[in-house]
């Protein structure tokens, strides 16, 4: 049996994350079928910087806790899921 490492597919941890709200089954390209806002869920980095950036969610520390950041984008990597406006 291969390994998605054997195949050249990156192999990414996943990042914990919060869900704080929730309107639909399915955010963003984000499957949230059978969650609940509260639930902790393990997704990889591009869905949960999505539900981050979007407000859908807060990051989860490893112990457990929430991360008190506001606004969501302070989780994010410098530049990611933020818009620029050229200006004048």
């Amino acid at each position: 049996m291969c390994s998605r490492a054997d195949i050249g597919v990156a192999v990414v941890d996943p990042m914990r994350v919060r869900l704080t709200r929730k309107l639909a089954e399915c955010i963003d390209g984000v499957d949230l079928a059978g969650h609940t806002v509260g639930d902790v869920l393990d997704l990889m980095d591009r869905d949960a910087l999505c539900l981050l950036a979007e407000g859908w969610a807060v990051p989860e520390a490893v112990d457990g806790s929430a991360h008190d950041q506001s606004p969501a984008f302070a989780a994010l990597p410098d530049g990611a899921g933020r818009h620029s406006r050229k200006r004048l």
